[in-house]
């Protein structure tokens, strides 16, 4: 049981990684400024790399095996 939950984690991960990238791409394409884009995408990658980290953290902390047991 905890592998598919793991499993499913990993998945949902993959979905905002994902979802991650298509934003940065449409920051990219579609500004009216080379300036603005450029620290409209620092900011937008540090706000999502923090968050996910602290995601990934936060359910690595979880105790699945006293949960399923």
């Amino acid at each position: 049981m905890i592998i598919i939950i793991q499993i499913f984690y990993l998945i949902l991960i993959l979905i905002c990684l994902i979802a991650g990238f298509i934003v940065a791409f449409h920051l990219i394409k579609y500004s009216y400024s080379k300036k603005n884009t450029a620290l409209m995408l620092i900011i937008f990658s540090a706000v999502a790399i923090t968050l996910l980290f602290i995601n990934v953290t936060l359910f690595t902390m979880l105790p699945l095996n006293k949960l399923f047991n």
